[in-house]
């Protein structure tokens, strides 16, 4: 099967090339685990941190996706442009960081009013030992580890 063409600008990070493909797609999904069971999600929200060239992403720390992923931190997340698509799994780490939970509020004005009201809690996370494999239909794009 041809490798098709990388769809990313030269010289970018791994990390700059997943947070592109997540602001093109607009809607990522991730994958967890509950027992044997899989779970999906809908996600919307994640974060470039430049100064650490790491991706961040939210959810909150009452929800059964978090979890999930401390009990089993390995995750999948799974976005699609046409007929690209990006699968990027790594292992799950909590980031137990304040300032990364003001700019998930200051992002989603409507989703912190929301958890501000109810007394919860962002959980902000990145994945550690991340790998991306991007591909068109049955083609191979691009892999990489980020």
């Amino acid at each position: 099967m041809p490798k098709r063409e990388s769809i990313f600008e030269e010289g970018v990070t791994g990390a700059q090339k997943v947070a592109a493909f997540l602001s093109k797609a607009g809607v990522f999904y991730v994958g967890t685990t509950e027992e044997n069971q899989p779970k999906i999600r809908a996600f919307s929200w994640y974060h470039y941190d430049e100064e650490k060239d790491q991706i961040v992403f939210s959810t909150g720390t009452f929800k059964n996706v978090f979890r999930q992923m401390q009990e089993n931190p390995k995750i999948e997340i799974f976005a699609l442009i046409g007929g690209y698509f990006m699968r990027y799994d790594g292992t799950f780490k909590y980031l137990d960081d304040d300032s990364i939970r003001k700019q998930v509020g200051q992002d989603s004005p409507g989703m912190k009013k929301t958890y501000q009201e109810n007394g919860w809690t962002f959980a902000p996370f990145c994945l550690e030992n991340g790998h991306v494999e991007i591909r068109y239909s049955l083609d191979p794009v691009e892999e990489f580890d980020v």
